[in-house]
């Protein structure tokens, strides 16, 4: 008898408890659903299928903070990609208040840099011809986990994660600041186009 109530107290907790991976999802989300300041009315939720909202023009709107060198890039991309694919693939139309079909949402986590170390050739003066391996140089760069996000966002009460990706990018903002998300929408344009 004692064993069964353990049992059925220890099932009773195991369901009562979600999975770890459940937890850093939820996490995950409310992080995003902070960062776009989206009311709790609004569901955020995964997508089924990874495609993007079918509408020509795409109405974009940026989410990135003040992470303005990474906006710029990303602004920057989409105007390189209406002038040479956009009549092709699709134009993409930036949006500021009003309501768009697509989110691009980025975010770092600037509080929790790190240093990477990595080593790459040695960029100083030549010396003499010859058969030697180049010397290497070792390089410390600081890193921050950096989330991305592409959400369909036409339904007013329900935004879908369409893409994700997560990783680490440098602190410092680059001209390639942003680029993980840019690519990762120029892939999903190019595969709606076919």
């Amino acid at each position: 008898m004692r064993r069964a109530a353990t049992l059925t107290a220890g099932l009773a907790l195991a369901l009562a408890v979600p999975p770890a991976g459940a937890q850093t999802t939820r996490r995950e989300l409310d992080a995003l659903r902070a960062h776009l300041e989206l009311p709790a009315a609004v569901k955020l939720k995964p997508a089924t299928d990874l495609a993007l909202p079918p509408a020509r023009p795409l109405r974009v709107r940026l989410a990135f903070g003040l992470d303005l060198k990474a906006r710029d890039n990303v602004a920057r991309w989409i105007d390189e990609w209406n002038k040479k694919d956009g009549a092709r693939l699709g134009q993409l139309q930036l949006v500021e208040e009003e309501t768009a079909d697509l989110v691009m949402a980025r975010y770092t986590e600037r509080d929790k840099v790190r240093t990477r170390t990595t080593t790459g050739p040695d960029l100083g003066g030549s010396g003499p011809a010859g058969t030697r391996s180049a010397p290497r140089t070792r390089f410390e760069l600081e890193v921050v986990p950096v989330y991305a996000y592409l959400l369909d966002s036409r339904k007013s009460d329900e935004w879908t994660v369409v893409w994700r990706y997560t990783g680490f990018t440098t602190l410092a903002d680059t001209g390639g600041s942003g680029r993980e998300l840019w690519d990762g929408l120029r892939e999903l344009l190019k595969k709606r186009g076919k």
